[in-house]
């Protein structure tokens, strides 16, 4: 089955499985994706917590659906379609895949696949990891984070390089608290920041999360 995970340096990753592995200690701060009941689990310090299970309220009061401080508002989409990056003018990498979307988001596979459009006016965790194979040549793409179809952020900019015309793969990937308004969509840009040729994305490797925060 396809694979579509996602490392943040210093958060999480999201893996994506059939069948879910057994929980021993090492697993705490694991999160996985069980594609076959449709479920998302963290690891806690004791056992597998789905997004869905929670604790009830201190009596006398109704309390709060709780994941031991999970949040699972979140959406994570992937590449599906090869795309080439090392163009002049940017490009908004199409994510015509999504492997979670909670409700506080809006994204299409079918239409401006490469916009994420938030519904609640917050702060947010937003990764992504682009996988660039080698393309036969010298090549140097940039990435960065465009917000309403015309801002760009200056956080977030990375870069992937090749330098060679046989071994050289790469991926980038970052992560970042943005703030953004109910309504507010961002897009990952594409272009070339060296010579000139194709260099394209690999099909079903890259992907985007946004995590709501608070």
């Amino acid at each position: 089955m396809d694979s579509h995970g996602l490392k943040m340096e210093g958060y999480f990753y999201v893996e994506r499985l059939a069948i879910m592995p057994i929980w021993t200690p090492d697993d705490e701060g694991r999160m996985i994706y069980d594609d076959t009941n449709n479920i998302l689990y963290y690891g806690s310090n004791s056992g597998w917590v789905t997004s869905t299970s929670g604790s009830s309220g201190t009596s006398g009061s109704s309390g709060t659906s709780s994941t031991s401080g999970f949040s699972h508002n979140i959406c994570q989409c992937y590449n599906i379609t090869s795309t080439n990056l090392n163009v002049s003018t940017p490009v908004a990498i199409p994510f015509n895949g999504e492997d979670v979307k909670d409700s506080i988001y809006t994204h299409s596979t079918l239409t401006n696949t490469s916009r994420i459009q938030v519904n609640t006016t917050g702060l947010y965790l937003l990764s992504y990891n682009i996988v660039l194979p080698n393309s036969g040549g010298n090549r140097n793409v940039r990435i960065r984070i465009r917000k309403n179809g015309t801002n760009y952020l200056t956080e977030g900019t990375t870069y992937a390089a090749v330098a060679n015309n046989t071994n050289d793969n790469s991926s980038v990937n970052t992560s970042l608290i943005i703030a953004l308004n109910n309504g507010d969509y961002i897009e990952l840009m594409g272009d070339l920041a060296g010579s000139s040729g194709s260099w394209r994305t690999l099909s079903n490797a890259s992907t985007i999360t946004l995590s709501f925060i608070r």
